[in-house]
């Protein structure tokens, strides 16, 4: 269970609707007839759209809903959609990339995404007032994901969600579905807000604080914003289900297995006598007595099922991170047709992952050759 303080100054929200229009006068009949006209949305294309008449179905997430959900990252906004899967966020702990790097499948430590109906983050296009964004790091080098930390929710307006394959319009990235992050473009004045959180258990304490300003005129608008975000870490050993590889196992003896067979004090084939394992670390060469291979006289032992290695506690439950933000957005009235905007946005983010021990397998058993 989370605990959580928000503390935050009031939202003013404004929806801009632009069109043009052209009347005449005219003294005929007809032309005094009043014309309904139709609404436009747009969602992430130039192509009219309208969620009531389309059969593609549509969610809309305003600042509002999102700010009464208190949470401060826009990843785990998303993935609490019901059409959203098991997408990258501070939970999963990894040390390396996720997926397959030669397809673009590779993401970095303490990324976030959004995965649409279990077809991959690959597979769910992200895009940022209806063009593409940037994707994030991978130490493969071929990302192929957006990065949800990068977008501070600060600058979010709404977040709209098309829940349907459009890859006929976009292309293979957007076989689940697309999400369409519509920034800020107007606000009036000081906007603050600050959050924190903890566990029951007194760990993984979160701050988020959040700051936009800005000014409006006739023809002109700008805002600007920063965040700083921090999460601290959760170990696993810290807690009663996640202590070990499975839940309810209580030793590594239990029939349910789970704990590695790649034990830090290693595994050794002696002369022909397979499944020796040490009886504890030596400092230099270990002792061994080909008459009593087990014995007093040999640092030698036969590798049973109390050996094998727990590597759960060694892992992070919940990831540390600390983001930093700034971002702008400007936007100039040229003419009734013609304006100018500016958008950008500035992100850092250091975060840690860890894992157990790397098991190093040499020898004819592991595969690699007479190495040992």
């Amino acid at each position: 269970m989370r605990l959580k303080s928000i503390l935050a100054a009031s939202v003013t929200l404004s929806a801009l609707v632009a069109a043009n229009a052209a009347a005449q006068t005219t003294t005929t009949a007809a032309a005094d007839a009043a014309v309904e006209s139709e609404a436009i949305i747009v969602t992430g294309s130039r192509i009219r759209q309208d969620p009531l008449a389309q059969s593609s179905p549509v969610v809309i997430l305003d600042s509002t809903s999102i700010a009464r959900t208190g949470i401060s990252s826009i990843a785990d906004v998303l993935q609490r959609l019901p059409s959203a899967a098991g997408g990258l966020n501070t939970r999963v702990n990894n040390s390396g990339n996720i997926g397959n790097p030669p397809d673009g499948g590779g993401v970095g430590a303490g990324s976030a995404n959004i995965d649409l109906r279990y077809l991959g983050a690959k597979r769910t296009l992200v895009l940022v007032d209806g063009l593409r964004f940037v994707n994030g790091t991978s130490a493969s080098g071929i990302p192929s994901t957006v990065d949800l930390n990068t977008i501070p929710a600060n600058m979010i307006e709404r977040i709209e969600v098309l829940q349907s394959g459009q890859s006929p319009l976009y292309g293979s990235d957007a076989i689940s579905g697309v999400v369409n992050i519509i920034t800020k473009e107007k606000q009036k004045g000081l906007q603050l807000s600050a959050q924190f959180g903890t566990f029951r258990q007194g760990d993984g304490h979160t701050q988020d604080y959040q700051a936009s300003y800005g000014v409006q005129g006739p023809t002109t608008s700008l805002v600007i914003g920063g965040s700083y975000v921090k999460q601290e870490a959760v170990r696993t050993a810290d807690r009663s289900t996640s202590q070990f590889p499975n839940p309810g196992q209580t030793s590594c003896t239990d029939p349910i297995g789970g704990c590695s067979s790649a034990i830090p004090n290693g595994r050794f084939d002696v002369l022909g006598l397979p499944n020796l394992t040490l009886k504890s670390a030596v400092g230099g060469r270990p002792r061994f007595d080909p008459a009593d291979p087990t014995g007093p006289n040999s640092d030698f032992k036969r590798f049973t099922s109390a050996d094998r290695f727990n590597f759960t506690p060694l892992n992070y439950f919940l990831t540390p991170s600390e983001r930093y933000g700034a971002w702008i957005s400007a936007k100039q009235e040229i003419s009734d047709s013609i304006n100018f905007r500016v958008k950008a946005l500035y992100n850092r983010r250091n975060s840690q992952n860890q894992a157990a021990f790397l098991p190093l397998f040499v020898g004819p058993d592991a595969g690699n050759g007479n190495l040992l």
